[in-house]
C-alpha cells in the first residue's frame, strides 16, 4: 500500500468537543485501514465494494468533522460508480489514504491504543 505522500496534519473541526473526541479517534484509528481495503479491492476491480467503502467513508468524515476527507471519498466513489479506469481511481484512492494519514497524524499520542468500546 502507497504510503502518505506529505508530512501535512489534519485535524477535526470538531476536536475540541470533548464528548465527540473518543468517537473521532476511533473513526480515524480505522482509516488507514479502510484506504488500505480500497486498495486491495482496486487489485480485483471490484469497483461497486471501492464506491461502498468510498460512501460510507464520505458521510462518516463529515459527520467527525473532516469534510476535506468526505470530499475526496465523494470523488473515490464518483469514480468508481463510473466507467472505471483504474489509474484515476488509483490515484483518487491515494489522495484518500494521504489525508488518512494525515487525520492519524493530527491525534494526540497513543490514541489508537486506546480502546473505548470495549
Amino acid at each position: 500500500m502507497p504510503g502518505p505522500t506529505s508530512d501535512s496534519v489534519l485535524y477535526s473541526e470538531i476536536q475540541d468537543d470533548q464528548e465527540m473526541l473518543p468517537l473521532i479517534e476511533h473513526f480515524v484509528c480505522r482509516l488507514i485501514d479502510k484506504s488500505d481495503r480500497m486498495f486491495e479491492l482496486l487489485k480485483s476491480r471490484r469497483f461497486d465494494e471501492i464506491a461502498q467503502l468510498a460512501h460510507q467513508l464520505k458521510g462518516a468524515g463529515g459527520s467527525y468533522g473532516y469534510p476535506t476527507l468526505s470530499d475526496a471519498a465523494r470523488a473515490v466513489e464518483f469514480s468508481a460508480k463510473q466507467e472505471p479506469e483504474v489509474e484515476n481511481i488509483r490515484n483518487l484512492i491515494a489522495n484518500l489514504a494521504d489525508l488518512c494519514h494525515q487525520a492519524t497524524r493530527g491525534l494526540r499520542a497513543g490514541a489508537c491504543e486506546v480502546d473505548y468500546f470495549s
